[in-house]
């Protein structure tokens, strides 16, 4: 007897999201159609572009730009992220990756000035590290903007308290940084480790698992100086 798929009783064929065929399509569905926030996040989590030019791929770009136009940068960043963690984005072009690298500058300049949207802020931010890291030639094609934007945001650090800082968003910068190695930044990377080492005056081993990520962002500015200078010794 041939072997027949799994049906529902209405004669529809039961597929797996597992399924290359059906399954990325099965999740799409469930997105559009379900408005339950962690069934959706689960969603996100499976669906990928299997190739940089297929319909999924579009499709997430499409569902970013509709969460961010209802200012939902909670999701429309977990979208970002699934294409730009994919296992394609090494293998996407410089004009396939710039839709993206847009869509995440948009994101970046829609939630930098808010409060309540400073966690989508640096996970963006994150997310603009990884797009650099695989294309570096988008972050010179923006022109002197890029660096306008990295220093803005420095400029920012330095007047914050060291309480109130977001050391996830600095270290997106630093990886972007670092990268290009855009000189022109070196001062005020300077200006910043500065302020932030004078908390380090009477370090305490006993204190450092509460305070590691603050001992480790000064150190990795320290490291980022460095990489920018090393043609200068």
């Amino acid at each position: 007897m041939k072997w027949k798929p799994p049906q529902k009783p209405d004669g529809r064929i039961l597929v797996s999201v597992d399924n290359p065929q059906y399954g990325m399509q099965t999740l799409m569905d469930i997105f559009d159609e379900i408005n339950i926030i962690e069934v959706m996040e689960r969603c996100i989590s499976s669906i990928h572009p299997l190739y940089p030019e297929d319909d999924t791929n579009s499709w997430l770009i499409q569902r970013t730009n509709d969460y961010i136009a209802v200012q939902n940068f909670e999701m429309a960043v977990n979208l970002l992220r699934q294409l730009t963690l994919a296992r394609v984005d090494s293998e996407r072009t410089d004009e396939q990756e710039e839709r993206i690298f847009e869509l995440t500058l948009k994101i970046i300049h829609l939630t930098e000035e808010k409060y309540e949207f400073r966690e989508s802020f640096s996970k963006a931010l994150k997310i603009l590290s990884v797009i650099i890291r695989n294309h570096p030639s988008l972050y010179e094609s923006y022109g002197e903007g890029m660096s306008v934007m990295l220093k803005r945001f420095l400029k920012r650090y330095q007047e914050e308290s060291i309480s109130s800082k977001d050391y996830s968003a600095l270290a997106g910068m630093l990886c972007i940084i670092a990268k290009v190695e855009d000189k022109s930044l070196v001062e005020d990377l300077k200006n910043l480790f500065q302020k932030e080492a004078r908390g380090l005056v009477g370090f305490n081993l006993d204190y450092l698992d509460d305070h590691r990520e603050y001992y480790n962002i000064v150190g990795r500015l320290a490291v980022t100086v460095c990489v920018l200078q090393k043609d200068e010794r």
